[in-house]
């Protein structure tokens, strides 16, 4: 679940980012790059990072746009399968690896 800047809450389930809203679920309409979404984090600027399964992280904007930074370096190499993701307040975005590990988005 992610609490963004606007007051939306967003979850992760596969295949689709929704919005929480009076209990209830909606879709996102954003024309996601992947539908292997994995986990979702509010970023500090506005919207939520979003991590997937297979297309590494993309940023959705609270307007439905869609930014994709695609897969995170990690030891030496990259990766595009993840578990987790987290902005720090330095503007840093972490990601969990699936098969272990840390790593660093770098912006497109």
């Amino acid at each position: 679940l992610a609490l963004t800047n606007d007051g939306k809450v967003l979850a992760s389930l596969p295949g689709a980012v929704v919005e929480v809203q009076d209990g209830r679920m909606r879709r996102t309409a954003a024309p996601l790059p992947s539908f292997a979404v994995r986990t979702v984090a509010r970023a500090l600027t506005g919207g939520a990072w979003v991590g997937t399964m297979d297309a590494g992280v993309f940023r959705l904007w609270s307007d439905l746009r869609v930014e994709s930074w695609g897969r995170v370096a990690a030891g030496g190499g990259e990766s595009d399968r993840l578990q987790g993701v987290f902005e720090a307040s330095n503007g840093v975005v972490w990601a969990a690896l699936r098969r272990g590990g840390i790593g660093h988005a770098t912006s497109p």
